[in-house]
């Protein structure tokens, strides 16, 4: 992985995790770069020769489970420079050994709407991606409609980067009021680094 690469994909979690910490949340680290931390500095084809099992390589960024441990969510968090839905097909073998995740991504450029200033929102939204009958399904909004969507009706307007939600719509304890201002704070914080 390229060093910028690899800073943006750090800087995207550990917002994300101070995000979700500040919100009460209980995060643990689980991607392969946290259970073994020398695949971090290797090359992809030195990672590819090793040949780890399916279910290390697929393992979601964290696990996150509310104070009192009584939920869980697996969380996988994607950087990229503006939005793709083919974002699901990089997910799909994760969500079918997982059967769900929360898909956290960050959009360093959003397409606005006309008339729309940016918000926290604009940049990191999120969604539940889902295994039903070995079809991934992402719960996303059409016409401000929630729905599961399958993946092959994922694309185009199904498939826009609004269709996401705010990730307090998705983790609630992200409490509403707090949460502007501590997502603001995040992405001015990576204000720098998201368009390098």
């Amino acid at each position: 992985m390229e060093f910028a690469s690899r800073i943006k994909k750090e800087m995207t979690e550990g917002i994300v995790r101070a995000i979700l910490v500040d919100a009460g949340y209980r995060v643990i680290g689980m991607g392969i770069e946290n259970v073994i931390r020398e695949t971090e500095c290797m090359t992809a084809d030195g990672y590819k020769k090793l040949d780890f099992p399916k279910p290390m390589r697929s393992l979601p960024d964290f696990v996150v489970m509310d104070k009192d441990q009584t939920e869980k969510h697996f969380v996988e968090v994607k950087y990229r420079v503006s939005w793709d839905s083919k974002i699901f097909d990089e997910i799909e073998e994760q969500v079918h050994f997982y059967k769900e995740l929360v898909l956290v991504y960050l959009n360093s450029a959003p397409s606005l709407p006309e008339n729309k200033k940016p918000s926290p929102g604009s940049y990191l939204r999120c969604c539940k991606v889902r295994s039903n009958n070995n079809i991934l399904e992402a719960y996303l909004s059409h016409h401000e409609v929630m729905k599961w969507t399958p993946r092959a009706e994922i694309g185009g307007r199904n498939g826009k980067w609004w269709g996401l939600r705010p990730i307090q719509e998705v983790l609630p304890k992200v409490n509403e009021t707090k949460d502007d201002k501590t997502l603001l704070q995040a992405v001015k914080a990576l204000e720098g680094i998201l368009n390098a």
